[in-house]
């Protein structure tokens, strides 16, 4: 999966998808829409938690679920003649990465007579990067809503330790949670390090634009001091090689190491600036 903040990609939606789905429902905001159909279907189908079993969510709704050995792809939906939709999931993965897959898929249910290709994508026909974006970020709310999920978060200082409860919590993978993490909270970004020989590298980033940020090795950096103190959380003041019309950028962080060849950071977006 690969997700893009909320508010950037909005502005970014001109495809079929989105076209089709103004045009139809006059929303300005696409993801919105998808959060507003998804917790209506959280609603009526009574569905408590967390964690927010997807499984339930297709019981509700009358999808038929399959698990199966002979899949190359994590999931697929069909719908036959008469309307019925079945989805098949790939057997041989992680609870998590099947949960998430469900609740994606059940989430291109929305407004599958609107988006049955209304249009050709770039000429694909079978995959419309717009949609599967939108259908992300349906999947997201349906396991982790919103309301339930910012009191679960903002119940303690946010770190890097707090992702791991979220995760098990909701059910979802590390990343899944990470991503819901930075779209309530508007301010942090989130980066897992990799330590190559001397070098320490960014392996995952969230949101994509922080990339070209470069950490600073002063070996008393959040990073560098989890990385020898692995599952201590670390809180400093780093500073990353950001653009070269920004010199050095200072950012708080809070960094937690996995092992001395990686670390997971949240990093707050306010910035500071040095020549």
């Amino acid at each position: 999966m690969k997700f893009k903040s909320g508010a950037s990609f909005n502005r970014d939606l001109v495809g079929p998808t989105a076209q089709t789905l103004r045009e139809i429902y006059g929303y300005t905001s696409l993801p919105s829409l998808f959060v507003e159909k998804a917790t209506q279907l959280r609603w009526d189908a009574a569905i408590k938690g967390p964690p927010f079993d997807p499984f339930l969510y297709a019981q509700k709704l009358g999808i038929a679920v399959e698990e199966r050995d002979d899949m190359g792809l994590d999931g697929m939906l069909e719908c036959d003649e008469a309307g019925r939709f079945v989805i098949r999931l790939r057997k041989d993965v992680s609870k998590e990465r099947k949960n998430f897959t469900l609740a994606h898929e059940i989430a291109h249910t929305f407004f599958y007579d609107v988006l049955t290709h209304p249009r050709s994508y770039s000429g694909h026909h079978d995959f419309d990067p717009e949609e599967e974006h939108l259908c992300d970020i349906g999947a997201s709310e349906l396991l982790m809503p919103s309301s339930v999920f910012k009191q679960d978060l903002f119940s303690e200082e946010i770190t890097p330790v707090t992702l791991f409860r979220l995760k098990k919590r909701y059910q979802v993978s590390f990343k899944a949670a990470a991503v819901k993490v930075l779209g309530v909270t508007n301010n942090l970004a989130c980066v897992i390090w990799k330590k190559k020989g001397s070098a320490i590298d960014v392996e995952w980033v969230c949101p994509s634009r922080i990339k070209r940020l470069t950490l600073c090795q002063t070996g008393k950096s959040s990073v560098e001091l989890a990385m020898r103190e692995p599952r201590i959380v670390f809180t400093k003041s780093d500073s990353f090689y950001g653009a070269k019309e920004h010199g050095r950028v200072v950012r708080n962080v809070s960094s937690l190491g996995l092992n001395a060849n990686k670390a997971i950071s949240l990093i707050t977006m306010k910035t500071s600036f040095r020549r």
